[in-house]
């Protein structure tokens, strides 16, 4: 098992898991808060489906944090989300973090994805893709959540 952390679409339980994982007959084990210190949230990814879209990415800062879903799941689920995430095409990247697991109380190793090239400032997430966003609210402080809420948008 390995542990994969969403903080952008993926952290909608039924894009990861109905739409993404369990076609390909994978099934997470759990789900819960975690934040990666660190790193700040942005919207600089071109979405590889929407002209002028951005997709959710990370980037290194020491002053911030990004919260998410901690989802433990077969090592399998990653190839599968490798594929959704274009990682062959160079758009995002694994990379292993150190994320705070609220449920345990405790610091764990997880996988996530970066993009690292062709990033753009100022790019804004439709409102679809916000959604999906938004679909751990579930799981994240109401504070972040908010603060997710009030983010410009693109319409759909």
């Amino acid at each position: 098992m390995i542990i994969y952390f969403a903080y952008g679409s993926n952290m909608d339980v039924d894009r990861l898991e109905k739409e993404r994982l369990n076609k390909e007959n994978i099934f997470s084990i759990s789900r819960s808060l975690g934040r990666l210190d660190g790193f700040r949230l942005l919207f600089n990814k071109p979405s590889a489906y929407f002209i002028g879209a951005g997709a959710a990415n990370i980037e290194e800062d020491a002053d911030a944090h990004v919260y998410g879903t901690l989802n433990r799941m077969p090592e399998t689920g990653l190839e599968v989300l490798d594929r959704y995430e274009n990682v062959a095409t160079g758009q995002y990247e694994r990379l292993e973090v150190d994320v705070y697991d609220h449920a345990s109380a405790a610091t764990v190793r997880a996988t996530t994805y970066v993009s690292r090239n062709h990033n753009i400032d100022g790019l804004k997430p439709r409102a679809g893709y916000m959604a999906h966003v938004l679909g751990g609210a579930d799981v994240l402080p109401p504070d972040y959540t908010a603060w997710l809420r009030a983010l410009p948008i693109m319409p759909d």
